[in-house]
């Protein structure tokens, strides 16, 4: 629908437009929108990003189960706060020795 064809309509016309808009389009993106919004899923770039190592990096974890990933068709997501968790977990205390 065109721009001149949304003015052209009339009230009746513009509301039964809206209602088929929330009723068709609205369920469609919705729950993605929700998804991203309850849990913050990234992809390896921005994963690196936030925290600031390589892409490369990020895949050698990926790859090697140090961090958890979720597969959404072809597409490779990470859940931060999951992330971090599993980077937090793996931490080992620094030993310091004086000499």
């Amino acid at each position: 629908m065109r721009l001149s064809d949304i003015l052209a309509l009339d009230r009746r016309e513009m509301e039964e437009a809206l209602r088929r808009v929330l009723r068709e389009e609205l369920p469609k993106i919705l729950p993605e929108a929700l998804l991203r919004a309850q849990r913050p899923f990234v992809d390896a770039r921005e994963l690196a990003e936030r925290l600031g190592v390589s892409v490369r990096t990020i895949r050698s974890w990926q790859y090697s189960g140090r961090i958890p990933y979720v597969r959404a068709g072809r597409r490779v997501l990470f859940d931060v706060a999951a992330v971090e968790a599993a980077l937090r977990e793996g931490e080992v205390a620094a030993k310091w020795t004086t000499e």
